[in-house]
């Protein structure tokens, strides 16, 4: 099946008021997982696709689930996915994401279990469902958003698929509003929101419908060099860091975290010189003597260019 999923811009790329101003958002969490997009057919048959349209046919406890549940038919959902065990504390005592673990942690985690094959090594993932759609129709987000409440409504929390955590309704631009829900994110080491048009269709591909907060700011970078691990490292027989080339920062920038053990093999084996790559950073940063690099600067992906 041919998905193209929807792609949200960055708030900091623009002025929000020029994005905001005159629409109805749906807030909600951004979640820092992998996406995946689950079809149940009219049969009540489930498949399920990568964001590149690629099956992934390892993750029977969800589709099962998907399957043997009261879900309806016909239907796209379109999820991210998240180490459950990291994403929410599970225990009484708890209060959701009770465990306050890094998202890019949780996104690191989750990538390693998600590039597995076979069943049992998937079973730690559950799917966080933002949207739901059927193939080719033009249902306003208001009524999409009305379905994803009413068919989630009895799923709880840490089941194998739940609705994505909601924080309500943004009407227009409302920078106070705003940066009160990011602090609430912020205090629990979250991703950030994600604000949907209520008035628009589910539209593939990257829009200003559909747009990101994020707690970090996102750069695009180029490869240029690999930094090697150092012998006796927990990290020995990989790669170290990625060396990039940022616009706006004034040298070679190092990123070193946000790797899986996997990934860290495979450059090693496969550098990636000359692809650009997305990068999360707290802010660009100046030394001492005037030099400016990125601060915490975390691999997210590598990037193809939009088309």
């Amino acid at each position: 099946m041919n998905l193209t999923p929807a792609l949200g811009i960055n708030i900091k790329d623009y002025d929000p008021k020029d994005i905001l101003e005159g629409k109805l958002w749906r807030i909600t969490e951004k979640i820092d997982g992998v996406r995946r997009l689950f079809y149940k057919d009219n049969f009540g048959k489930v498949r399920t696709y990568s964001r590149s349209g690629k099956a992934d046919p390892w993750l029977g406890h969800i589709t099962s689930y998907l399957e043997d549940h009261d879900f309806p038919n016909d239907i796209i959902y379109d999820t991210e996915l998240v180490d459950i065990d990291l994403y929410v504390c599970l225990e009484e005592s708890c209060i959701f994401n009770g465990n306050n673990v890094d998202s890019y942690m949780l996104r690191t985690e989750t990538i390693s279990k998600a590039a597995q094959q076979y069943p049992d090594n998937k079973r730690d993932l559950s799917a966080v469902c933002f949207d739901m759609f059927k193939p080719g129709d033009l249902t306003k987000g208001s009524e999409r958003s009305r379905l994803l409440m009413d068919t989630f409504k009895d799923i709880p929390i840490g089941a194998p698929i739940f609705a994505v955590p909601y924080y309500g309704v943004l009407n227009g631009y409302d920078q106070k509003n705003l940066e009160f829900l990011m602090t609430l994110i912020n205090l629990r080491n979250g991703e950030g929101l994600m604000l949907m048009n209520l008035d628009t269709p589910y539209i593939p591909g990257r829009s200003k419908e559909l747009v990101k907060v994020k707690r970090h700011e996102e750069f695009i970078g180029k490869i240029i060099g690999v930094e090697l691990a150092k012998i006796g490292t927990k990290i020995e027989g990989g790669i170290a860091a990625l060396i990039c080339d940022v616009p706006g920062c004034t040298g070679p920038v190092s990123v070193g975290s946000g790797f899986t053990k996997d990934e860290r093999l495979y450059f090693l084996d496969y550098p990636p010189f000359g692809k650009m790559v997305e990068i999360d950073a707290f802010s660009r940063t100046k030394n001492k003597d005037g030099n400016i690099s990125l601060s915490v600067p975390i691999f997210k992906q590598i990037v193809e260019p939009d088309h």
